[in-house]
This record gives structure tokens, C-alpha cells and sequence, in this order.
């Protein structure tokens, strides 16, 4: 069940939000009729429980300057009618064949069912088409197409994940065991349900972090690097796929 949050509850997050969608379709680049154009990129971090997955997409999203979408944040907008319907319209009538095309292949999967899932495929989709944003779960994974989408899984060892709970939520440790192993099921159960993939397989990611190894900077640093990496091999790729200019 979505979780009930108030706009007034989300605070600063929630504003961002709303000012994030509404300016991005006067920031697009003035290109001539009819020349297709992809989505700005997106990141998405799919994280298991306790992983400080949470605190590397605020990082990355300092160092980037763009919004993140935590899973409240997400709840909120696709259960909300005047807000989903606000941000889908504002996506850019550049972008709303891109939009259009991955909405048909997602209701078209036999696997995604309900109004609520209905509703959050077309928020991150939406969000997708805007671009320059972090999202954190909801299966955005498995949701945006990979050619504009930086799809970071963060992990660590069990005992740490069980460790960093038991200190964030001031739990026992017998407590944090059991909110540790239920949420990762209910994670996995969700993904699995709604988009028949298993968000345990690295190879439905481009980056897995294991932040035991790193700090919370040192992940964000390497997430926008590899950001960095994806978006000029992308530029470099529609270089070489330019025509030729006539009489070369």
C-alpha cells in the first residue's frame, strides 16, 4: 500500500520536486522541428536495506545539483491525481513520443497490473522524460530504458547492513535482523511480482557499489563519474552516426 504522506511532511524534498518538472521544459535545447532528441539522463539506485543507499543519492544529487525521488516522495505524486497528472503533462512535446512508446511497453507487459502500479510506471517514466534526477527504488530499474539511465545497484554484507539499521533506527539487534531480512523480502518480492526480474541480478545494473568498501563520497564520486562516462559515449555515438554532409 502506498504510504499517506502530506506534501507539508515531504518539506524542502517536495518543493524541489514540483520546481524540478515545471522548469524542465523551458530548459530544453532549441532544436529544429521534428529532430528526434533523447531524454536528458537519469539515475536510478536500487539498494538493499540498511546499504546507505538512501544517503548516496542525497550525494549524488548534491554533486549533480538534481533532484532525488525517495520512495515517499514517489507514493506520494502516484497517488496523488493533480500532481501525477501535472508532472505528465508538463513533459515536453519532444519528448512525449518517447513517452508514449515506453507507456505502451509497459502496460503491455503481462506483469505489470493495478492502478497504483499503472500510476507509478507513468510517474518515473515521466520523470525519466524530464531527466537530470536520482531516483532511489520503486523498480525504476526496470523501468526507464537503459540508453538514458545510469542504473546503480548499492549493497554490503549482511552483519553491516544489520549494524548501520540497528544505529539509524535505534533498534536491538535482534530487531534489526528481522526489519533487515523483511525489508529486503519485501523489496524482492515487489520487483519480482510487478516486473518478473529478480533486483538481486547484477546484470540488470551498470554500477553495483558495495558501500562497505567506500565511504558515502567516494560512492557518489564514482557514480558521477560513470554518469560522465555513459554521456559522452553516447555523444561520441551519435557523431558517428551523423550523415555525411553532401559531396564528401
Amino acid at each position: 500500500m502506498p504510504i499517506k504522506t502530506s506534501p507539508e511532511l515531504l518539506g524542502g524534498t517536495f518543493d524541489r520536486a514540483l520546481r524540478h518538472w515545471r522548469r524542465r521544459p523551458a530548459e530544453r535545447p532549441n532544436l529544429p522541428p521534428g529532430k528526434p532528441i533523447p531524454p536528458p539522463w537519469t539515475v536510478t539506485i536500487s539498494r538493499q536495506c540498511g546499504s546507505r543507499g538512501e544517503a548516496v543519492a542525497q550525494e549524488v544529487g548534491t554533486r549533480l545539483d538534481w533532484p532525488v525521488y525517495d520512495r515517499k516522495l514517489l507514493e506520494k505524486i502516484a497517488e496523488t491525481t493533480d500532481l501525477r497528472t501535472e508532472l505528465i503533462e508538463s513533459v515536453d512535446e519532444k519528448h512525449i513520443h518517447w513517452l508514449a512508446d515506453c507507456l505502451e511497453a509497459l502496460t503491455g507487459r503481462p506483469t505489470v497490473a493495478g492502478r497504483y502500479i499503472g500510476h507509478l510506471g507513468k510517474v518515473l517514466l515521466s520523470l525519466g522524460a524530464h531527466g537530470q534526477c536520482v531516483i532511489v527504488g520503486r523498480g525504476a530499474s526496470m523501468v526507464l530504458p537503459p540508453g538514458t539511465t545510469l542504473r546503480v545497484r548499492v549493497v554490503a554484507p549482511l552483519a553491516e547492513r544489520i549494524f548501520n539499521t540497528r544505529d539509524q533506527l535505534e533498534l536491538t539487534h535482534r530487531e534489526a535482523t528481522r526489519y533487515v531480512k523483511r525489508v529486503d523480502y519485501e523489496q524482492t518480492c515487489f520487483v519480482k511480482r510487478i516486473f518478473h526480474a529478480d533486483p538481486n541480478d547484477v546484470h540488470h545494473y551498470d554500477l553495483v557499489i558495495n558501500t562497505s568498501r567506500f565511504s558515502n563520497v567516494a560512492c557518489a564520486e564514482l557514480i558521477v563519474d560513470a554518469l560522465k562516462k555513459l554521456i559522452d559515449q553516447s555523444r561520441e555515438t551519435v557523431i558517428t552516426q551523423e550523415p555525411a554532409p553532401a559531396g564528401c
